[in-house]
Order: C-alpha cells, then sequence, then structure tokens
C-alpha cells in the first residue's frame, strides 16, 4: 500500500531507491514517488529537493507545476524531465546550466526532456547525448538547440508532421526550429522529411510507427538512397 512522508517545515530532500523510479509531482513540493517492484507509491508532501536512485529516474510535473528546490537524476543515464501536462505555461530547459521551468534550485543528470503543449526552448548538454520529445506539435513557436560535437536527437511522437531539412543537422518541423539535431524521428502519424540543396543529416532518420517519406527533390546532383 501507499506511506506517506510530510517534510513539514524546512528545506527536505528525498532520495529515490536504486531502482527504476517514476516520479509524480502533483503540487508544489508534492507528488509520488513509485519505484520498480514497489506495492504500492510514497505519497510525499512538503518536499523541495528530489534525487533518483541509480536507476532510471522519470520525473513527470503536473501542469504548471514543479519544486522550490533541485531535481537531479543520479544515473547517468535514463533520466527523463516531463513537463508534457503544461498547456499554455511556456517551458524553458537548459541541460548544460542546469535550469528548467519551475525548479529554481536547478536539474542535473537529466538526459531527456518531454516538451509542453505551449512555447518550449530547449537546449541540449555540452557534455552528453540528449534526447528531447514532443508528444505532438506545439501550439506555439518552440526552438531546440543540440550541440555540433555531440549526437542529440528530436523526436515528434504524434500528427502528420512535415520536417524541413534546410542546413546541416539543422531545421524546422510545424512549430519546431531546430539546430544541431543529427537524429531524427517521427511518430504515429505519416512524416515527410524534405531536404533542401543545403539540407544534410549527420546521424539517422527515423519515420516512427507511422512511417514516412524522404524528398531531395530540391537537390541539384545525384542522390543515392538505400532502403532496409
Amino acid at each position: 500500500g501507499a506511506t506517506g512522508i510530510n517534510g513539514a517545515a524546512g528545506t527536505n530532500t528525498l532520495i529515490g531507491p536504486n531502482v527504476v523510479n517514476s516520479w509524480n509531482i502533483t503540487a508544489a513540493d508534492t507528488g509520488t514517488l513509485t519505484p520498480t517492484g514497489a506495492s504500492g507509491a510514497t505519497i510525499f508532501s512538503n518536499i523541495a529537493n528530489l534525487t533518483g536512485g541509480s536507476g532510471a529516474d522519470t520525473f513527470v510535473l503536473a501542469d504548471n507545476v514543479g519544486v522550490t528546490g533541485a531535481l537531479a537524476g543520479a544515473s547517468a543515464t535514463g533520466n527523463v524531465l516531463d513537463y508534457s501536462a503544461y498547456t499554455v505555461t511556456a517551458v524553458t530547459v537548459n541541460l548544460n546550466a542546469g535550469t528548467a521551468t519551475n525548479i529554481p534550485g536547478g536539474i542535473s543528470n537529466i538526459q531527456k526532456v518531454i516538451a509542453g503543449q505551449a512555447a518550449n526552448t530547449l537546449t541540449a548538454s555540452a557534455t552528453q547525448n540528449n534526447i528531447f520529445e514532443f508528444p505532438a506539435n506545439p501550439t506555439v513557436a518552440s526552438t531546440v538547440t543540440g550541440v555540433a560535437a555531440l549526437t542529440d536527437t528530436l523526436i515528434l511522437s504524434s500528427g502528420n508532421n512535415n520536417w524541413a531539412v534546410n542546413s546541416l543537422n539543422g531545421g524546422s518541423v510545424g512549430n519546431i526550429t531546430f539546430t544541431n539535431m543529427k537524429n531524427l524521428t517521427g511518430g504515429s502519424g505519416t512524416d515527410a522529411f524534405a531536404f533542401t540543396n543545403t539540407g544534410a543529416l549527420a546521424g539517422a532518420l527515423n519515420g516512427g510507427s507511422g512511417g514516412g517519406s524522404i524528398s531531395y527533390a530540391a537537390y541539384p546532383s545525384a542522390v543515392l538512397v538505400s532502403l532496409p
């Protein structure tokens, strides 16, 4: 069954066990922690700082909710910060600077960010590969900035989308403008990827479960495509 932790007064920290954990922050400094294999969730309140264990940790924020302290994943891979419930609040996450909307104490060891539904300004870390996922095309113009020396990935996981790759690892899809994204991945809808004569991708292109198409119509020179 569920157990409860109330931090009451002061600045408190909750550290998750060394397994895969799911954190749901439902109000300021309040939510649930569900470790893999546990019989139930741990309910917490008045906890300003949340820290994961050695396994992968997913931190899911309710709409316009956060913590008053810091949020940290302890492991070097697999940690996710999820803003997908944010409907109108703009989301800004800079993994290199360790800053994120509604987390004033900063973030660390986050490898994947799931964007909000409105405006997003997302920036990758300079020291590790990152994944940025949009559950749907945002309603407001958004930017995703990777690092040229690393291999960052952009995912748009639903909808029928037209991608334009107009520079090396750069371009746009719907309301999203991206830079230094070596890997592009579509989703459950149909994704059409069009390369201009200056467009190129240094990583991988994946149409997602819905499949897709590639257009080199703007290329002035010969094109070689080998499909698996």
